[in-house]
């Protein structure tokens, strides 16, 4: 196991006095604080650690905050993967979920906590970002979907006011929708997330019939862009690289058929008749 916490408090002096315990708690906390994510990560896996991300770069020279602790210890990592090593440096510079996502829950994942960073990995925990399953975390901003009815009809501006006074702090006026309200109050979104919304829920109440039409073909787009990325990552899970092999190898039998057809078929004597 790797250490990273405060050195051990040392013995009494040779006359039996006690040590500036004050002095030793500050050093100790000083120490700790001195050791980057990247510090932890050489320590525990050498020159396996690649930062080259921009993201990668980003954790590598904050502060560490606690050490992997690994579900089981036994476990050999894949630190070569590059969103691994993500997940490894945001798992020690991140903070600990409220609650655990579903995967934590069930014990799925390297480390034994459920850490998220802020606007990074798509909103998923550590655990779920490592090996490239981030989609399937209950944290993912996929799994968060914007309500439908927001942008559909002209209820969107009565239903924008009920958000607009959830997201503010004064207390809200009576929406007309309170389960609506209830449901944006506990979405934990950030502020810049808030800041969009506003401005979208202000957009879209002044929309004509086109700009609607334009709005929902940029929304697919998006969508399109995020099903891609996300076939993507499922494409370099262990499963998503058996089912490609397994489809590679169907289609190279079907080839190697057709072409032992074709060629038994050219061998095959002439009897004379035209067909």
């Amino acid at each position: 196991m790797l250490a990273i916490g405060p050195p051990k408090m040392p013995k009494r002096s040779a006359d039996g006095s006690q040590p500036d315990v004050q002095h030793l708690q500050h050093l100790s906390h000083a120490t700790y604080r001195a050791r980057t994510a990247a510090d932890i990560a050489y320590a525990a896996y050498g020159d396996l650690v690649k930062i080259d991300s921009a993201l990668c770069k980003k954790l590598a020279s904050e502060a560490a905050l606690r050490e992997p602790v690994q579900r089981r210890a036994d476990q050999k990592l894949n630190i070569e993967r590059r969103s691994n090593v993500e997940a490894l440096l945001a798992h020690m510079t991140g903070q600990p979920a409220a609650h655990p996502c579903k995967n934590c829950r069930k014990g799925h994942g390297p480390w034994s906590q459920c850490i998220v960073y802020e606007g990074q990995m798509c909103g998923s925990c550590t655990n779920c970002w490592f090996n490239a399953s981030g989609s399937r975390c209950t944290f993912h901003e996929n799994n968060h979907p914007m309500p439908q009815a927001l942008f559909t009809n002209s209820a969107a501006a009565a239903s924008g006011a009920s958000i607009l006074a959830s997201l503010s702090q004064a207390p809200p006026p009576p929406p007309p929708n309170p389960h609506l309200s209830v449901d944006v109050h506990h979405w934990g979104l950030s502020d810049s997330t808030k800041r969009l919304i506003t401005q979208t829920i202000t957009d879209v109440a002044t929309f004509s019939k086109r700009e609607r039409f334009l709005a929902r073909i940029e929304a697919a787009a998006k969508e399109l862009g995020m099903r891609i990325a996300e076939y993507e990552e499922y494409l370099r899970t262990p499963e998503g690289v058996a089912e490609q092999n397994a489809a590679i190898d169907r289609e190279r039998a079907q080839t190697a058929y057709a072409q032992a057809t074709e060629v038994s078929m050219a061998d095959a004597p002439w009897d004379g008749r035209l067909k």
